[in-house]
């Protein structure tokens, strides 16, 4: 039977005041029903949000239409009665609710959502000095949603002295990547993304200085979307709020910034903090520990740095430095930061030696084939062997010593730096 014939057939019926409810016609159809044909399929509807699931295949069936199905199969997660063609995005639970692939914030349903609004960048990380050279230096800004066009965005540097502006990177065409973090800086950074070169930029003078991130800049001003000044005594400070910390002298390669990444109160002092290695493109790392006292490994020592790690040799590298001598007398509590780039960490044993013969096992070939360890012994990992042997020592004397050795053949690595942190009782 035709549709069209069917129709009429009803309508005539209809008109002899016969109920059409009541009329199945024998090839399936069924007036007032959800189904029309003997050939439609049917799809399973498990949570009954009257959505079929869009993987059953179907099933035909004449009518009545068979108990949990539908007649569609649009429902992308059929487990979920919230989740469906017709559902609202939920915007805040990292699922497609209305099964349009768009999750949470990238679905128009959330664009006005307060979670969804997108954050300025802010300048989250500044390595402006290192020992001897300035190949190393760069500048990080922080967005955390990641994928932001810079284009209208400026970045500006200012002299500390007198406030003149040395140099501007027009960032249009620049986007910052997916994890949030774009690097800006030289060619010897790791993870750079910006060549500031190309911009006629060489580097970030070391004294008192400010960086002022802006856009609609005209050359002279602009809106100033974040600002970041360092060091006391500036002549001329356009940073927010008060000073961060000036990068401590002697320090190899250190930078500044923010804790954790993004942070920001407007107030540079509190917002950033001297990290004990620079994380270009990265999480920022612990800053060092309130309340302790630095001891760093001089890159000028008998065994300088960087480095190398003799291969598969268990007598390894040592590098030993002298406790200070203006520290007290006993440790209340150290901690050990290390610093090592090698092949195959899992060939490794880390281990460190107080002047007075104490030793702790700080890592015992773990990790497998990743090829940097960078942790901070016992603030970010825990220890193969209990720091607590050093409490009640005198950090003074000759020496601490770092001891790293490559137990296996076929890679090779070096020790960038070691640093330890002593608190007194």
């Amino acid at each position: 039977m035709s549709r069209f014939f069917a129709a009429v057939v009803v309508a005539l019926v209809a008109s002899m005041g016969v109920g059409a409810q009541d009329l199945i016609f024998e090839d399936g159809f069924e007036w007032g029903s959800t189904c029309a044909w003997d050939n439609d399929l049917w799809f399973s509807d498990v949570d009954g949000d009257l959505f079929g699931d869009h993987l059953d295949p179907g099933v035909g069936s004449g009518c009545p239409a068979p108990l949990g199905t539908v007649d569609n199969n649009l429902d992308c997660d059929d487990a979920e009665p919230l989740v469906n063609p017709d559902a609202l995005e939920m915007c805040e639970d990292l699922i497609v609710n209305d099964c349009d692939t768009l999750v949470d914030c990238d679905d128009s349903d959330c664009f006005l959502h307060p979670s969804c609004a997108l954050t300025d960048p802010v300048i989250n990380e500044v390595c402006y000095d290192n020992d001897g050279t300035d190949d190393l230096e760069f500048i990080e800004l922080y967005q955390e949603q990641g994928n932001f066009d810079l284009t209208g965005y400026t970045l500006v540097h200012y002299n500390g002295a007198n406030g003149v502006a040395e140099w501007a990177i027009d960032l249009s065409g620049v986007t910052i990547p997916a994890d949030g973090h774009l690097v800006i800086g030289d060619l010897a950074v790791e993870n750079l993304d910006v060549d500031w070169t190309i911009h006629g930029v060489s580097s970030v003078q070391n004294s008192e200085e400010s960086l002022v991130l802006y856009s609609e800049w005209d050359g002279a001003t602009g809106t100033v979307i974040d600002a970041v000044g360092w060091g006391i005594g500036a002549a001329v400070f356009v940073g927010e709020g008060s000073p961060a910390p000036e990068i401590e002298f002697g320090s190899w390669n250190n930078s500044i910034g923010r804790h954790p990444d993004g942070t920001d109160t407007d107030d540079n002092s509190v917002d950033f903090e001297q990290s004990w290695w620079p994380t270009p493109g990265e999480a920022n790392t612990p800053a060092q520990p309130a309340g302790y006292t630095r001891l760093t490994y001089s890159a000028a020592g008998a065994t300088p740095l960087p480095a190398s790690i003799p291969d598969n040799d268990v007598m390894g590298v040592a590098l030993a430095v002298a406790g200070p001598t203006w520290l007290g007398t006993t440790i209340a509590d150290l901690h050990v930061g290390v610093r090592i780039q090698h092949g195959y960490i899992g060939d490794l044993q880390v281990s460190l030696e107080s002047p007075v013969g104490s030793v702790a096992m700080l890592h015992d070939r773990s990790g497998g084939s990743a090829n940097e360890l960078m942790t901070v012994y016992d603030l970010e990992t825990a220890s193969v062997e209990s720091l607590d042997v050093f409490n009640g020592e005198n950090p003074q004397g000759f020496d601490w010593t770092l001891l790293v050795s490559d137990n296996a053949t076929g890679d090779t690595g070096e020790v960038l730096e070691w640093i330890l942190w002593v608190i007194e009782p």
